[in-house]
């Protein structure tokens, strides 16, 4: 009998302030890698649209964003401004047939918690793509970090067969 292992080139892409999604992006990464796909990592800062193209599947995420617009209102909840950035130059390029797992950092005080994982959700939909798992939302990563980051790979091997 044969069996026909689908070994994926998957991408994260991850935006960071505190350095919690990128320690969250090297744990899938490892557990992907694990798994007998080959994974690597980019900050959303350096991704391109090329990237789409050239991976299989992707993994994207991103802490949580609270900031104050020109007008003074505060938004909770958001992206950072630099995984919008990445969004303006992937313009026009697609994700479709592509599957995409999501996962977004936050902090309790947030009035709208690990939102993240809901933007970038909205965004792989936007850009045609497939959600494949639950989106994880882990908060607080450094202060209960043996926890998060059992979670962290609990939820990155229930990804891995789903690409």
């Amino acid at each position: 009998m044969l069996y026909c292992i689908s070994i994926m080139n998957i991408l994260i892409v991850y935006a960071t302030n505190s350095g919690s999604t990128y320690e969250a992006a090297k744990i899938v990464r490892d557990i992907l890698n694990e798994h007998k796909h080959i994974a690597s990592i980019k900050s959303v800062i350096e991704a391109q649209s090329d990237d789409l193209s050239a991976h299989d599947a992707f993994v994207f995420g991103s802490c949580t964003w609270q900031w104050t617009n020109k007008e003074g209102k505060i938004l909770d909840g958001e992206l950072p401004q630099h995984f919008n950035d990445f969004i303006c130059r992937i313009e026009g390029a697609s994700l479709k047939k592509k599957h995409c797992a999501v996962f977004g950092m936050g902090d309790h005080s947030y009035s709208n918690y690990c939102a993240a994982a809901e933007r970038l959700s909205e965004f792989v939909k936007t850009f045609g793509g497939t959600l494949v798992g639950e989106p994880l939302k882990v908060g607080e990563f450094f202060f209960d970090l043996p926890n998060n980051t059992n979670r962290v790979s609990s939820w990155a091997r229930s990804i891995s067969s789903l690409f």
